[in-house]
């Protein structure tokens, strides 16, 4: 049988039902905080994640909580970073700040023999830190540079021009 260049055989297709159920165990500490605790393996690595009500639609200036977050390990009231950065990599911590719209948070990997002392770091981390005013305006440079660089992308303008649309400019959203 001969094909032209523009004829293709499909390859076989084999379907397959896979179902991975994973146990989840909702409980809530005393604050009132919802905790879910998910039992999926036996390696002795644990991740923590902490989610506010926070995000991009919560800030008055374009950049604050992506910056905020990125300079949590910037120093605590207890360590300054180079100290907090060094406790972070002896006890292989791994931290993923990330914000999105409407949460900001911290994921925590780690070894789950460490577990209190990596609790108290990212206490420090979460709940103590410092924004040194010579890596703060470091930051905000090196941050500005990457937004206008950004807001030169495809990508992005379209991201913005529909949710612009759909929100208007002036909902947090549209903004």
């Amino acid at each position: 049988m001969k094909m032209n260049a523009l004829q293709r055989i499909q390859p076989p297709l084999f379907p397959f039902s896979a179902t991975i159920s994973i146990p989840v165990k909702h409980i809530y500490l005393r604050n009132g905080i919802s905790v879910f605790i998910i039992d999926s393996g036996t390696e002795n690595v644990m991740r923590i994640e902490f989610i506010f009500r926070a995000g991009i639609v919560k800030e008055d200036i374009p950049l604050l909580a992506t910056t905020t977050n990125m300079m949590l390990t910037e120093g605590s009231e207890k360590y300054t970073s180079e100290e907090l950065n060094r406790l972070l990599d002896y006890y292989g911590v791994f931290l993923n700040p990330g914000v999105e719209k409407d949460t900001a948070g911290l994921m925590v990997f780690f070894l789950n023999r460490y577990i209190d002392k990596v609790l108290g770091l990212t206490r420090e981390v979460l709940f103590r830190s410092t924004f040194p005013e010579k890596e703060l305006v470091l930051l905000m440079k090196k941050r500005l540079r990457w937004y206008m660089v950004n807001r030169e992308k495809v990508q992005n303008l379209a991201m913005d021009a529909f949710f612009e649309s759909i929100f208007g400019n002036h909902h947090p959203y549209g903004r």
